[in-house]
């Protein structure tokens, strides 16, 4: 690998292209060419299915299917028998309009009889469901 990344940017000097000190480019040169095995040792599938299994994303059996007794957990607050009780009976209708839908939005939640979400100033906060809410 390491000779590959080191003809091509000979081969990009040659041509004008590009114009780096020696030192700059053997180091370049270095970390080009470990790329591939980082990538490769970061991608490992345990690792991404590790990221799924911690906060209930998938559950462990299976590995497909999400595993509500431990993402409720991650709720700020304790829910009440009753709210657990309304996650566990709505969890296969949530599911399916998950896959129908892509997401779930606060109209279907509350016409199953969740109550709308409170931000930390004891106000409503409603999700909606644009591209700004991958970045929050």
């Amino acid at each position: 690998m390491k000779q590959l990344v080191s003809t091509m940017f000979t081969k990009l000097s040659k041509d004008g292209k590009i114009a780096l000190k020696p030192s700059k480019k053997n180091a370049l040169i270095n970390f080009l060419s470990c790329v591939p095995e980082i990538v490769t040792s970061a991608a490992k599938r345990d690792f991404i299915i590790k990221g799924f299994l911690t906060p209930g994303m998938m559950n462990d059996k299976y590995k497909r299917y999400p595993n509500i007794d431990t993402i409720l957990p991650t709720c700020r607050r304790n829910p009440s028998q009753q709210e657990y009780s309304l996650c566990h009976s709505a969890f296969a209708p949530l599911l399916k309009r998950f896959r129908i839908e892509g997401y779930i939005d606060d109209s279907y939640l509350q016409q199953l009889g969740f109550p709308i979400d409170i931000d930390k100033y004891r106000k409503e906060a409603r999700r909606t469901a644009t591209i700004a809410q991958e970045y929050i």
